[in-house]
């Protein structure tokens, strides 16, 4: 874990760093047995995080795409070996000759997760959900607002086409507090 124990909850995996690291504490551990229907999540995280220190300390980008091409290869050989130091973005449809519907790309990215909150120096709410409509395959929104006139404004900012309605179906919980 690399810090100094304290009491508290944790989800860390049990590894011998770990029993080292509490070893030498006054506290009493409590292990929990990782259940089936989880355990490749639990270790995958951990080998995320093992492979995510490796490569920081790679500067080279041909080494990373050996380093991780090396741990591939020992997944029994069905893992798919990395070819480029790139991400697929976006597929594009060709409508006519030489000319593509472009597909925008998402201001946040799409493995994350973001609680928007119209902070200063955040992304905004209304800018980030159009950006976000127009490559949705699928929307669910839960939207809790501190005033009402912010439902209304994000209402209006989240308005689709035909077309993008009948391509990403849609549901919404939206709701104000006005205490």
């Amino acid at each position: 874990m690399g810090e100094d124990l304290k009491a508290g909850a944790y989800e860390s995996l049990h590894t011998a760093s770990l029993s080292a690291e509490v070893a030498r504490t006054t506290f009493t551990p409590r292990y929990a047995e990782v259940s089936a229907a989880t355990a490749p999540e639990v270790l995958a995280r951990h080998v995320a995080a093992a492979v995510t220190m490796t490569l920081a300390t790679i500067t080279d980008a041909d080494t990373r795409i050996a380093t991780v091409n090396n741990v591939l290869a020992q997944l029994n050989g069905t893992a798919d070996p990395v070819v480029a130091l790139e991400q697929l973005i976006t597929l594009t449809e060709q409508v006519a000759a030489g000319v593509h519907r472009l597909v925008p790309v998402p201001t946040i990215k799409l493995s994350d997760v973001a609680l928007l909150t119209n902070a200063k120096d955040q992304p905004n709410l209304g800018a980030s959900l159009s950006s976000e409509l127009g490559s949705a395959d699928r929307v669910d929104l839960l939207c809790a607002f501190i005033k009402f006139s912010g439902q209304g404004y994000s209402v209006d900012r989240t308005k689709m086409t035909a077309h993008e309605r009948a391509a990403a179906p849609s549901r919404g919980a939206l709701s104000a507090f006005s205490g």
